[in-house]
């Protein structure tokens, strides 16, 4: 029985491993200051002191598949205060933006991390 169970276990996981997606095009976007703002109100959501936060280098990409899937990426930088009140230094955000509302995927513990940097900041 633990056997089968392992099997089946290991089916499902690589399950989801055979069809990746491919990005087939993208195309930055100049943001408007509404997007902006639906940006600033979803990270914002995610910190601690939210009043506090600053934000610079704000971009905008849509992303199309070669499923015709398009989402809409937006990522940029964020500073904000901690628990302590002090600030903690600029992290990367990355997220999807929807119609009404802008859900981050991460903030990213500095922005040291190579992609973000490159395409955020």
């Amino acid at each position: 029985m633990p056997l089968r169970i392992a099997a089946v276990s290991a089916i499902l996981l690589t399950a989801g491993c055979f069809n990746p997606e491919t990005v087939v095009g993208q195309q930055a976007i100049a943001p408007t200051q509404a997007v902006i703002d639906q940006v600033q109100i979803g990270v914002k959501a995610r910190l601690k002191h939210p009043d506090s936060a600053q934000f610079r280098n704000i971009r905008v990409e849509k992303r199309t598949f070669d499923s015709g899937r398009v989402i809409t990426l937006a990522c940029g930088q964020v500073n904000a205060k901690n628990l302590f009140g002090k600030f903690v230094g600029f992290k990367v955000f990355r997220g999807e933006l929807y119609p009404t509302q802008f859900v981050p995927h991460n903030l990213d513990q500095n922005v040291k991390n190579f992609e973000s940097r490159k395409t955020c900041g």
